[in-house]
């Protein structure tokens, strides 16, 4: 089978009478069969972003689902402000196409609930 995997996103701004859109869709074969979708609890002090048993990662999908803290998210341990590549505010989510083995969380106040969803490649 081919191109199993589907990543699309779509970004659009309006404002004072100017519309700008960014838009992409991907389809990628899988090679491997290893995916997970999960609910993590990251609390405040850093810790790897759970992705199970994939050895091959190629796609991560992180969703805050917190209502008041923010999600920080970076390469290094610890994850701090000034040093993530994301800082997810309540509500927003990221797509990355990654190769990384591990890929670290923070979250800020008394922690924050996460949707992670990764696809090996």
């Amino acid at each position: 089978m081919a191109n199993e995997i589907n990543m699309s996103a779509n970004l659009t701004s309006s404002k004072s009478g100017l519309t700008i859109t960014g838009y992409g869709q991907k389809y990628v074969d899988q090679a491997g069969s290893e995916m997970i979708a999960s609910i993590q609890n990251i609390g405040t002090n850093t810790e790897a972003i759970a992705i199970g048993d994939i050895t091959n990662i190629g796609k991560l999908f992180v969703k805050n689902l917190s209502e008041t803290d923010n999600i920080l998210l970076g390469l290094n341990t610890p994850v701090v402000a000034g040093g993530a590549f994301a800082t997810l505010l309540p509500g927003e989510f990221c797509m990355v196409p990654t190769r990384q083995e591990v890929i670290y969380g923070i979250g800020a106040g008394t922690g924050c609930l996460c949707e992670v969803v990764a696809i090996s490649v």
